[in-house]
């Protein structure tokens, strides 16, 4: 949770969700900032028996699109429809994290950011990225996380940049980049 940005998290065993299908552990978030009605999501584990078939485990949740929106304008934060996409690429496993910190820094830009799982190295990275119709590819393979920097590659302008994360951010902030 503290690498998706949560301040604070806390384990409740009283949580308690007012629907029968739970079974086992189940989840809220919440923002203090709304007051009473504070909670954004929920959800739990369930267990789905369809008419003597074998049971088929799950976890689902449930957003509040209304209070998410009252959240998002308590926080200033405020969509815009015409946002750049950028592909970031996993080429590596055991590099999660580093690739969801480096997603996060895009996204405090503005920028949309879809992270991938790419297994074939760089050149069926940027084939994907082309097939999906990215101009922008961000690649991280183990060499990138090992020295916490990013590859960005310019499908459309045919160039390539090596950036460190604190750079990542202000690149995709800068007006000649929208």
């Amino acid at each position: 949770l503290r690498a998706l940005g949560a301040q604070s998290a806390s384990i409740s065993p009283g949580v308690v969700r007012g629907l029968d299908y739970y079974d086992g552990v189940v989840f809220e978030i919440e923002d203090p900032r709304l007051g009473a009605e504070k909670q954004i999501c929920g959800g739990g584990e369930y267990v789905f028996k369809f008419l003597g078939k074998e049971p088929l485990e799950g976890v689902g949740f449930a957003i509040g699109f209304d209070r998410l929106l009252l959240s998002l304008t308590e926080r200033g934060i405020k969509g815009t429809s015409e946002r750049e996409k950028v592909l970031l690429t996993v080429l590596d496993e055991g590099i999660e994290a580093y690739a969801l910190e480096a997603s996060l820094r895009i996204r405090e830009a503005g920028v949309s950011v879809e992270v991938l799982e790419v297994k074939g190295g760089l050149r069926k990275a940027l084939t994907t990225a082309l097939k999906r119709g990215y101009g922008k590819v961000v690649v991280i393979g183990r060499r990138e996380a090992e020295r916490r920097v990013v590859l960005i590659r310019d499908l459309k302008g045919r160039s390539q940049e090596i950036l460190t994360l604190s750079e990542l951010k202000e690149v995709f902030t800068a007006p000649s980049r929208r």
